[in-house]
């Protein structure tokens, strides 16, 4: 009872989104704010696929004289260099990533992007998946655009010079970004744009597959910004950049035109929120959770009951499995509000009988209720996976 009371309390002092309370952002003056982490492999991509996604917002967009935002590069010299930038000072703004080791550029693409809305939050993805032009991909927010230009058959080439994020390194200091970047990840595969959309959401942990290095800013104070990946991609905070609450979108906005596709994401929406409740920050606790019902409500949002099974450590040091029932409703508003509204009663008995007790209330439909039967179908062992 004691876990039960916990967990209501948090909900009614902070609420709940995809992100945990002390979730930050950093912030940058496009002056001489920078983080800088040392040179790796593990985004000297080569000839290999990859995925570079993040949040930005921008505070400000320089004036003709200034044309860039330096974003994130590395820099060696005029000739040597990879950078990612917001050129708003052509005659058409657009969105740049490219490296070279000598005059021109081995690899690049760009899109039109017409000038940023200011102080809105955009999810920024890089993509490469072959050689072709096909092959690569800028999205964002979850959307590809179209590549207006670009090598695409070249190395994304290896500089033993540090990776500058908040500046691209080409313009000098004074050229980066004014605003805010949080959840930046490098991946050493191209992902789809499913994935993308999948994950721009979620936030990742550390132990996912193929994340080579990540930077959550989630430190808020020191001048030490932590890679997340294990990989110890470590950087430092030069200048005075600050640590700020992020209020990143924690879902995509409702709603669209086609009622299934706005339910499967109501359901993501509430498995998100328990994601974001039982296991916050860079605890690295797995939560499963499965929508056992979804039922719109009359304000056109939806009650949707969840099971989650979450492992944990018990004081020897043994996996031990904590399992919980929960109903989450799901407000359909820009951002997707999300808000624990009840656990059910029996949320803190063994799961054998807490699936029993939900089963025989008529929530779930089998061809038999007897418990040895219920307790050995294969959707009892789905749901319970580890």
């Amino acid at each position: 009872m004691k876990r039960l009371i916990l967990v209501l309390a948090v909900v009614l002092l902070f609420g709940v989104n995809v992100y945990a309370q002390d979730n930050y952002a950093m912030s940058f003056d496009a002056l001489d704010d920078y983080i800088e982490v040392p040179d790796s492999g593990d985004w000297a991509f080569g000839m290999n696929n990859f995925t570079i996604d993040f949040w930005i917002n921008f505070s400000s967009l320089p004036g003709p004289s200034s044309w860039n935002s330096g974003i994130l590069g590395q820099w060696v010299d005029s000739s040597q260099r990879m950078r990612m930038f917001h050129s708003q000072g052509a005659a058409t703004p657009y969105l740049f990533f490219g490296s070279m080791e000598s005059p021109p550029y081995e690899s690049y693409v760009k899109c039109t992007w017409d000038l940023p809305v200011l102080d809105t939050w955009y999810h920024i993805a890089v993509v490469r998946r072959g050689i072709a032009t096909s092959d690569w991909s800028i999205l964002i927010d979850g959307a590809p655009q179209t590549i207006t230009e670009g090598i695409y058959d070249g190395a994304v080439v290896d500089l033993e010079t540090p990776l500058q994020i908040g500046n691209d390194s080409g313009g000098g200091l004074g050229s980066g970004l004014n605003g805010y970047m949080d959840e930046l990840r490098f991946w050493n595969y191209g992902m789809t744009e499913q994935e993308i959309n999948d994950w721009m959401y979620q936030r990742a942990i550390g132990s996912e597959s193929n994340l080579v290095a990540g930077w959550n800013f989630d430190e808020g104070s020191g001048d030490t910004v932590n890679d997340i990946s294990g990989n110890n991609h470590h950087g430092v905070a030069y200048g005075n950049p600050e640590w700020v609450i992020s209020d990143v979108p924690t879902d995509p906005p409702y709603l669209t035109a086609d009622p299934a596709k706005n339910e499967a994401q109501a359901k993501k929406s509430a498995k998100n929120a328990l994601s974001a409740l039982l296991a916050p920050g860079s605890d690295k606790k797995k939560v499963n959770s499965k929508a056992l019902e979804v039922v719109e409500d009359e304000e056109g949002g939806w009650i949707i009951t969840l099971g989650v099974i979450q492992p944990e450590r018990d004081e020897n040091g043994e996996k031990v499995y904590d399992e919980y029932i929960f109903k989450v409703e799901v407000i359909p508003t820009i951002g997707g509000d999300t808000t624990i509204i009840d656990k059910l009663e029996n949320a803190i008995q063994p799961k054998e009988e807490q699936w029993a007790l939900y089963n025989s209330s008529g929530k779930i439909t089998y061809s038999s209720d007897l418990y040895d039967e219920l307790t050995g179908s294969s959707l009892y062992d789905e749901f319970w996976a580890d």
